[in-house]
């Protein structure tokens, strides 16, 4: 019984990290305040480098690691070097966890699985 529960987990994990996840942002009602920069466990989510309506630099989704560390805020700093040496310069891909989405204040993240 436990042997199968194993391979029933391990194969519904493999199952839903095949699929491409898509995440928007709409920049428009970011307030740019980086939360889910410092949640996103791939350091997938960047500062984009133009301005919205609000006149901040709203967050903007990569399909590439975030290796550069712009854009995040001292605080979160330590973590995210520390994703980047684990992951070193490889391709991630998202792992639609949704924290990005949940953490965010202003509901401008959406996570489609």
């Amino acid at each position: 019984m436990g042997y199968s529960l194993v391979l029933l987990v391990i194969g519904y994990w493999k199952f839903n990290h095949e699929k491409m996840v898509k995440i928007t942002i709409d920049r428009e009602k970011c307030k740019g305040c980086m939360l889910c920069i410092s949640f996103c466990p791939k350091g997938l989510i960047t500062i984009d480098k133009g301005l919205n309506r609000y006149g901040v630099k709203p967050a903007r989704f990569s399909r590439k690691l975030n290796l550069s560390g712009g854009g995040i805020p001292p605080s979160a700093e330590a973590g995210s070097r520390q994703r980047r040496e684990k992951a070193g310069k490889e391709e991630t891909q998202c792992l639609g966890c949704s924290l990005c989405a949940i953490i965010c204040p202003d509901c401008c993240i959406e996570v489609y699985k």
